[in-house]
């Protein structure tokens, strides 16, 4: 997985003047809408997702911070409405998706928090309103895809784990060779199954919660932006 950035300039920054240019004498404060437009495109950000999380057709391409929201939100909808047509049969299968849902974390974190400074960039309430509202239905769906994942667990047939030759490898690099290497209970791999799917989506809830409820900082950011009188709503 790679994510690309570009570089961000502090929002609301003044903008350097030209090279041998006298700087322009500011105006007036009527100018706040230019300096705030100006702010919201030096947040903007692009991001480059892999084929998991951006999808089949845009793997790899530029995205913004909206886009890049999208897909990732979208992709997980799509595996978490697989589940109740076609559940992990098997402990393999079951560690296969969770492989694949856990990248989502890290790339939600830093995605919200761009798109969350280019909505307070440009003083956008409705624009942040609308992406609470993104979020408490992807919290919804997130609770719902884990019950489905914790019960499609508990469902699986009971097995014993097999040895891998390069965890027992490396476990005798690490303990001395000639060791030997604990094997673990058909209950233990269960629940090391369920704490699995717990730290996967303790994990994406922890960065969508991480990023909600910005509106409220809306109401301050604009007066201080403007030159007013910095106030909470």
């Amino acid at each position: 997985m790679y994510i690309e950035m570009s570089d961000v300039s502090k929002v609301g920054a003044a903008v350097p003047p030209p090279v041998n240019r006298a700087i322009p004498p500011k105006t007036s404060k009527s100018d706040g809408g230019s300096e705030k437009a100006a702010g919201s495109e030096a947040a903007a950000q692009t991001f480059r997702l892999p084929e998991g999380l951006a999808g089949p057709e845009r793997p790899g391409q530029p995205l913004t911070a909206r886009e890049a929201l999208e897909a990732v939100l979208q992709g997980l909808s799509q595996k978490f409405a697989a589940l109740g047509e076609n559940p992990p049969a098997s402990g393999a299968a079951l560690e296969d998706l969770l492989g694949e849902i856990k990248l989502a974390a890290p790339v939600l974190d830093r995605v919200l928090s761009a798109r969350n400074d280019e909505l307070l960039a440009a003083g956008d309430t409705e624009g942040l309103a609308a992406l609470e509202a993104t979020l408490a239905d992807a919290q919804a769906k997130l609770d719902e895809a884990r019950a489905d994942l914790e019960a499609a667990a508990a469902a699986l047939p009971d097995e014993q784990a097999t040895e891998d030759p390069e965890l027992a490898a490396a476990l005798n690099a690490v303990l001395g060779a000639g060791r030997e290497i604990p094997a673990f209970s058909a209950d233990e791999i269960r629940e090391g199954r369920q704490e699995f799917i717990g730290l996967v989506f303790d994990d994406i809830a922890d960065a969508i919660s991480r990023h909600r409820g910005s509106g409220a900082q809306v109401p301050s950011f604009v007066l201080a932006n403007l030159g007013g009188t910095s106030l909470t709503a």
